[in-house]
C-alpha cells in the first residue's frame, strides 16, 4: 500500500522523498543543503524525542497527579501533553510517507519548532500546575525530570535554533519564574542554577548547531570534488581513447606509407647494387654509391618512425630465445661494413663464442642503431664492436673515435627526434633522431641496461648488457663456401619492376634466377633447367589469396624441408612475421644489396 502510494504520487512529490532519504543535495545551494540536512534530522529523531517525552509525562502523572492542587488542571495537562505528542507522531509519520522536497524544508522545519514550542510550554507550566501541593522533596523530582527532558532535547533540537531556544527556553524560564515568586530564600539557589543550566544547555545547543552546519558543509566540499574528479576521469577517459584511437591510425598509416613507399624503394636499391656492380669508371660508381646512400638514408628514417610507432602503441612484444652473439654481431658489421668503408673507417670486431637470452629482431635493431650512431658521429678513426664478461651477464660494448658527446646531453640523447648540434666544424649526421630513442625503448622493453660513457674530442662507447645463455660450441659453426656462383635461386615476387632489378643484381652475383608467382610456374622452369633450388626469396604477399611463404613451404615439400627461405616484405614490421618458422628470415623493403648478400652468404654459405 505505502510502495503503491510511492509510485503513483504526482512529479513533483518525487523529489521530495529523493530528499528525504538521500544523502547528497550538491545540486542546491550551500544554505538549501544545510536547511534540508536539519529539517531532515529533526524528523529523524522524533522517535527518540518522542519516546522520552510519553516517559516523563507518565512518569508525572504517576508520582504527582494525585497530590497536585488542583487535580482536574493536571488531569488535563497530561492529555494536552500526549495529544502534542500524537500530532508530532502523526507529522511523523506523513514527512517519512511523503518527504519533502528542498523548497519545503524550511517550512517542515517551522511545524516542528512550533511544536516543540507547545511541549516545552507544556514542561514549563508543569511547575505551575503541580508545584504548589507538592513537598520540598517532590518538587526537586520534578525540576530533576525537567531538566532531564531539556538535556535529552539538546542534540535534537541544536540543528534548528528556533527549535532549541523555544524548547529549552519554554521549559525552564517558567520554573525560573515561579521560584522567583513563591520561593523561600533557601530555595532562592534553584533559580540561579536553572539559568546557569539554561545558558550552558543553550551554548552547547549552539555549538552542535555549528558542528552541524560546518559536516553539512564539508560534506558538501567532498561532493563537489567527488563530482569534479568524476568528470576529470570522465574527460582523461575520453582523451585516452582518442589517443588510442590516433595511435592506432598513426600506426595504420605509418605501415601503409611503408608498405607503399618500400616497394619503388626496393627495386630502386636493387638497381642501384646492380648498376654499382657493373660500374667500371669511377665517377659512374660514385652516382651509384650516392644513390645507394640516399635510398638506405629513406629507407631508415621510415622503419624509425614505424618502429617508434609500434612501440608507442604498445604492439612490439618480445619474444626471447638463446641466440649466438657472435654471430649476430659479425652479420650486422657485414651489413653496415660499405657504410664504414665510404668513411675511410675501419671496423673491428672482438667477439666471442657467447649465447644470450633476447629476443633476435628486437637485439638486432638495437646493436644495428648504435652501430650506425657510431659510423655517423665517427668521421676518422674507426668503430670497435667488443665483448666483456660481467658476471651472469654479457656487455656488448660499441666504441667509436668520434666527437664525443657533453656530459649533461647523455640522456637527452635518447629523447625523440633529438640531435646534438655539429661539433668542430663537423655535420650534422642524417636522420630523424629516432635511432638512440628506438634503442632506449627496446632496452627497457627487453630489461637489457644501456650505459654511455664520452670525452669530448675522444669518442664515446655505447653498452648493452645481457643475460649470457651459455657458449656455442665450435662444432656447431656452419662450415664455409667460397662463392654463389652457379646457385639456383627461386624468387616469388609479382613486382615487374623488383623482378627485374633482381634479376640483373642476382645474376650479377653469378646466380641464376628462377621469377615466379605460381607453384606450377616454378616446377615447369626448374624440369626446363634440370635442377632443384638452393635458395628462395619470396615476397610475402604475391596478391590477393596468394602468400610468398605458404608457396615457399609448398616448395620445401616438393625438395628438401632443408631448403633455405628468406621472406621479403613490404612493412617493417609486418604483424604476421611472429607466425613465421625460425628458419625464414625476414627482409622489409628496400633491401640493400648488402644485407641482402651477407643474408644469402650465411643461409648458403655458413658465413
Amino acid at each position: 500500500m505505502g510502495m503503491n502510494a510511492v509510485s503513483d504520487a504526482p512529479p513533483s512529490a518525487r523529489p521530495e522523498q529523493s530528499v528525504w532519504r538521500s544523502d547528497t543535495w550538491s545540486h542546491l545551494p550551500l544554505a538549501q543543503s544545510i536547511a534540508c540536512f536539519q529539517t531532515r534530522l529533526l524528523y529523524r529523531s522524533l522517535s527518540t524525542a518522542m519516546a522520552g517525552s510519553v516517559a516523563a509525562i507518565v512518569l508525572c502523572a504517576y508520582l504527582f497527579g494525585a497530590r497536585a492542587a488542583r487535580p482536574g488542571l493536571a488531569a488535563a495537562w497530561v492529555v494536552a501533553m500526549l495529544v502534542v505528542q500524537l500530532i508530532r507522531f502523526g507529522l511523523y509519520l506523513h514527512v517519512r510517507r511523503h518527504g519533502f522536497g528542498p523548497e519545503r524544508a524550511r517550512f517542515w522545519a517551522r511545524i516542528w519548532a512550533a511544536c516543540s514550542m507547545t511541549a516545552g510550554l507544556g514542561w514549563g507550566l508543569m511547575s505551575w500546575l503541580f508545584f504548589p501541593g507538592l513537598s520540598d522533596l517532590d518538587q526537586m523530582l520534578g525540576i530533576v525530570i525537567i531538566v532531564g527532558v531539556v538535556a535529552i532535547a539538546i542534540p535534537i533540537t541544536a540543528s534548528h535554533l528556533p527549535s532549541l531556544y523555544g524548547f529549552s527556553g519554554l521549559c525552564l524560564l517558567p520554573m525560573v519564574v515561579y521560584f522567583g515568586v513563591y520561593g523561600r530564600p533557601s530555595t532562592s539557589w534553584i533559580t540561579v542554577i536553572l539559568i546557569l543550566f539554561l545558558m550552558t544547555a543553550l551554548g552547547l545547543g549552539e555549538r552542535i548547531h555549528l558542528q552541524v552546519a560546518a559536516m553539512v558543509t564539508s560534506r558538501r566540499r567532498s561532493e563537489q570534488l567527488a563530482a569534479e574528479l568524476q568528470r576529470q576521469n570522465v574527460e582523461l577517459a575520453h582523451a585516452r581513447t582518442l589517443a588510442e584511437r590516433a595511435s592506432r591510425a598513426k600506426s595504420g598509416y605509418l605501415a601503409a606509407a611503408s608498405h607503399d613507399l618500400g616497394q619503388p624503394l626496393h627495386a630502386l636499391a636493387l638497381l642501384a647494387g646492380a648498376l654499382h656492380e657493373r660500374a667500371h669508371d669511377a665517377e659512374t660508381r660514385q652516382i651509384t654509391q650516392s644513390m645507394d646512400t640516399s635510398v638506405r638514408s629513406l629507407r631508415a628514417m621510415l622503419d624509425d618512425l614505424l618502429a617508434l610507432s609500434r612501440l608507442d602503441a604498445h604492439k612490439v612484444d618480445p619474444v626471447c630465445e638463446r641466440i649466438a652473439l657472435d654471430g649476430l654481431c659479425r652479420q650486422i658489421v657485414q651489413e653496415l661494413m660499405p657504410q664504414a668503408t665510404a668513411k675511410g673507417l675501419s671496423v673491428r670486431v672482438r667477439v666471442r663464442p657467447w649465447q644470450v637470452r633476447s629476443d633476435r629482431r628486437m637485439l638486432e635493431r638495437i646493436v644495428r642503431n648504435l652501430l650506425i650512431n657510431a659510423i655517423q658521429h665517427t668521421d676518422r678513426g674507426g668503430v670497435l664492436l667488443a665483448m666483456r664478461p660481467r658476471g651472469d651477464e654479457v656487455s656488448l660494448e660499441i666504441w667509436d673515435t668520434g666527437c664525443g658527446i657533453p656530459t649533461e646531453a647523455y640522456e637527452r640523447i635518447f629523447d625523440e627526434f633529438t640531435q646534438l648540434p655539429p661539433v668542430r666544424g663537423l655535420r650534422s649526421s642524417p636522420g630523424l633522431g629516432l635511432g638512440l630513442a628506438i634503442v632506449r625503448r627496446l632496452a627497457r622493453l627487453l630489461t637489457h641496461p644501456v650505459g654511455v660513457r664520452s670525452r669530448l674530442g675522444r669518442g664515446s662507447v655505447f653498452s648493452l648488457r645481457l643475460p649470457r645463455s651459455g657458449t656455442l660450441d665450435p662444432a656447431e659453426a656452419p662450415a664455409a663456401a667460397d662463392s654463389l656462383a652457379g646457385r639456383v635461386v627461386v624468387v616469388l615476387e609479382d613486382d615487374v619492376a623488383t623482378q627485374k632489378a633482381m634479376r640483373v643484381l642476382l645474376e650479377a652475383w653469378g646466380m641464376r634466377p628462377v621469377f615466379a608467382t605460381r607453384l606450377a610456374e616454378v616446377r615447369v622452369a626448374l624440369e626446363r633447367l634440370g635442377t632443384i633450388p638452393d635458395l628462395i626469396i619470396a615476397d610475402r604477399h604475391l596478391g590477393p589469396g596468394s602468400s610468398g611463404p605458404e608457396m615457399a613451404r609448398s616448395l620445401r615439400s616438393l625438395y628438401g624441408s632443408q631448403l633455405p627461405v628468406i621472406v621479403v616484405t613490404g612493412f617493417a614490421h609486418d604483424p604476421q612475421t611472429a607466425d613465421d618458422d625460425a628458419d625464414m628470415p625476414v627482409l622489409a623493403k628496400p633491401v640493400q644489396p648488402g644485407k641482402l648478400r651477407a643474408l644469402v652468404s650465411r643461409l648458403l654459405l655458413g658465413r
